[in-house]
């Protein structure tokens, strides 16, 4: 059974207080693997995740993608900024796509393209968000 079903919908949960890192389990972990794997929706660098709750190498080398991505100090770990930068993302993500379908304007693109539209988009909320502790809401 997968961790995965059992997750809260928390649209931002709040940075657990430690970080975590290859080896790491629970359902922080959890959180943040399937926040990632909605990330890779738009970002297909991102390694796919299985959600599980451990943090081993594939999760730690999506977590290193998603922080080059962002330009933001790629160590593989998550803390408060990459937690609060994966939150925001995620629900960025959520916001577009639900506002594409509803106003039927969501179509698909070629990989490249969608990753440099959603990063520019991205970039501009996030810049927007951190404004904000890095929340959106």
């Amino acid at each position: 059974m997968s961790v995965s079903s059992n997750l809260p919908n928390i649209a931002n949960p709040e940075y657990p207080g430690v970080l975590m890192s290859n080896g790491s389990r629970g359902p922080s972990v959890s959180i943040m693997q399937n926040y990632l794997n909605t990330i890779r929706s738009r970002f297909p660098s991102i390694p796919t995740l299985a959600t599980d709750g451990a943090f081993g190498p594939i999760t730690q080398n999506a977590v290193t993608a998603f922080q080059n991505l962002m330009r933001i100090t790629a160590n593989g770990i998550i803390g408060p900024i990459t937690w609060n930068y994966i939150v925001s993302v995620r629900n960025a993500i959520n916001m577009n796509t639900r506002a594409a379908s509803a106003s039927g304007r969501y179509e698909a693109s070629s990989a490249g393209a969608h990753e440099s539209n959603a990063n520019s988009m991205l970039g501009l909320m996030l810049a927007l968000s951190m404004h904000r502790g890095g929340r959106f809401f």
